[in-house]
């Protein structure tokens, strides 16, 4: 029965640290966010903010500006690093539901490290098969936002205003399309529109 415990014990632990990584300091709350191995969204939105004034650069070369923000009613931010296994794995999810998303809708990543390793942010991307704007430094609101990310993967909804609506999802989630799908929904309702 001991062995048994000590197992159930490991393998919760494993699940916690698999579903999401440490992007710096974390308290309480931020630990109540990833328990029990999967992704978790907050009844209330813990990172606010507006994106509206920064500079990029991204892993290509690629621009992004502010005003790419209102080309689409939604922009989906996620927010990864090259040493978080959950984010390494949904990767190839994200380049699959980036094919199949809505005009109106775009997604972007933001590699927190990838400045320092551009290679193996490359290799993670080119691996995925993932054809998106892939930032790597940013200044501005992009380093307020940052600021407030405790753990990898994070996912933010950005309107065509640059404001942060619906809730984040922090952690790596099973089903990448349902997901998002559930919070770019509540995210247009937000703004008064229907997906």
């Amino acid at each position: 029965m001991k062995r048994f415990l000590c197992f159930l014990f490991i393998l919760i632990v494993s699940f916690s640290i698999l579903s999401a990584c440490s992007n710096g300091g974390s308290t309480e709350q931020d630990k109540s966010v990833v328990e029990n191995g999967s992704a978790q969204t907050q009844s209330k939105r813990t990172i606010n903010g507006t994106i509206s004034s920064f500079s990029v650069e991204t892993l290509n070369g690629s621009k992004f500006t502010p005003e790419m923000f209102s080309d689409y009613d939604i922009t989906i931010i996620n927010f990864w690093g090259t040493y978080c296994p959950p984010c390494i794995a949904e990767m190839p999810d994200l380049a699959e539901y980036k094919e199949n998303i809505p005009e109106n809708i775009n997604l972007i990543t933001y590699c927190i490290d990838g400045s320092q390793n551009p290679d193996e942010a490359q290799s993670i991307i080119d691996d995925a098969d993932l054809d998106a704007v892939v930032i790597t430094n940013a200044d501005g609101d992009f380093e307020t936002i940052l600021s407030q990310i405790q753990y990898v993967p994070t996912t933010l909804f950005i309107d065509s205003s640059g404001n942060i609506v619906g809730n984040e999802i922090i952690g790596g989630v099973s089903s990448v399309k349902d997901v998002y799908n559930e919070h770019i929904k509540a995210a247009l309702e937000e703004i008064g529109m229907k997906q």
